[in-house]
């Protein structure tokens, strides 16, 4: 797992950017946030856990949301 912040997320068209600890910023749709946290607001700044997803290139999978 790898962790960083959710930069930007437009829940409309359903997918945004997270800005990882280290490498380049990734991208995520909702159906790649973990289903029991899809109602949860994903929110810029959001502390997030994902994985990489190893056939698409700064593509995240597998998403957390982290709880403060």
């Amino acid at each position: 797992m790898n962790d960083g912040k959710v930069k930007t997320f437009d829940i409309l068209k359903g997918y945004g950017f997270i800005t990882p600890v280290k490498g380049k910023e990734l991208f995520f749709h909702w159906t790649d946030v973990e289903s029991k946290y899809q109602g949860a607001a994903v929110a810029a700044g959001t502390p997030v856990s994902f994985d990489l997803d190893p056939d698409k290139a700064h593509r995240a999978r597998n998403v957390k949301i982290i709880s403060s």
